[in-house]
Formats: C-alpha cells, structure tokens, sequence
C-alpha cells in the first residue's frame, strides 16, 4: 500500500491539497444549514477551478470535432463545458456527502508534464478507485481526466458528444450544455 512521504511528487502535493480544501469546506458545520448551501457551492467551485484544466479538458474531449469549433466557440465551448463538469461534480459531492475518505493509493510520474495520482474514495465502507490525470502546464498542475472505477470521464463525454456533433453544428452542442446549466 502507498504511504504518503516527504518524497511524494509535486503533481500528488497539488491534488492532496486541493481535495483537503474540499474536503474541509464539505465537512465544516458552518454550512450545515440549507441556506448557507450555495455560499459553500461558490468556495468548492473556487477551488475546482483552480484544479481543473478546463480548457484542455475541452479539447481532449472534443477530439478531431474541435476544429470544427470557430475560436469564438472553443472559447464558449470550453467554459460552458467546463461549468458543467465542476456543477456535475459539485452536485453529487455536495448532496450525497456523508464522512467520505479518500485514501491515495499511489501515483505514476508519465513524463516531466504528465502524473496520474491513484485514490480511492471511500463511502460507507464502499471503495471507489479515482484516479486523476494531471498535466503541468506553465508552473502548476491540473487536473485534465478523471477516472472513476477504470471509466474515464472524457472517453465517456467523447462518445456523447461526437454523435451529438453528427446531427447538430457545433453551436448546437454549446446550446444543449447551456440548457443542463440552468
């Protein structure tokens, strides 16, 4: 088993203390009262965004179809689609909280720009390995995938997104995910 040290990479530094932030603005009794729930929504989401690298995350996703994309619309797109992952995961951490854990399990320096950091989650006694991808870019780490038991988040919106843009241009796609924000 993978125990922290002094030796962990700066990649696991970065992740460790971004969800130790989340993880006490979840578990602080100050916002325990339904009212205070969306001040809370506004710290968790400072905090995902500084850890997401949304834009790459943006065109990771949207592959070859990302050329079709106006830099007008990359630019729309990457922050349309990065608001709709950080609410995905904001809404089910927020709601379904209840004393989870995360155990980190080890991590994999790829490259000099690209870490994996393993964990798994743990509720109710249930495990769920997550592992996150990390890429340096500039001077800090993001995270640009996430994958949840071996299913990566990109693959998965990949697929959904490259048989939408079949149908429907590229402002079509933008104006689907404006409607699952409202």
């Amino acid at each position: 088993s993978f125990t922290y040290s002094a030796q962990a990479s700066e990649p696991f530094n970065i992740l460790k203390e971004k969800i130790d932030r989340v993880f006490s603005v979840l578990n602080d009794p100050a916002y325990s009262d339904t009212a205070k729930k969306a001040e809370q929504h506004d710290i968790l989401w400072g905090i995902i965004d500084e850890a997401f690298d949304f834009k790459a995350m943006a065109t990771l996703t949207l592959a070859k179809n990302w050329q079709a994309f106006t830099p007008g619309q990359q630019d729309e797109f990457a922050q349309v689609f990065g608001q709709f992952l950080g609410n995905t995961y904001l809404d089910k951490i927020q709601s379904g909280f209840s004393d989870e854990q995360v155990e980190y399990t080890g991590e994999e320096l790829l490259s000099d720009t690209k870490a994996v950091v393993m964990t798994n989650l743990i509720r109710k006694g249930v495990k769920t390995p997550v592992h996150y991808s990390l890429q340096k870019k500039g001077d800090s780490w993001r995270i640009y995938d996430v994958k949840i038991e071996g299913v990566s988040l990109l693959k998965n919106y990949r697929t959904q997104f490259s048989d939408i843009l079949l149908k429907e241009r590229p402002e079509g796609l933008i104006t689907m995910l404006k409607e699952k924000l409202k």
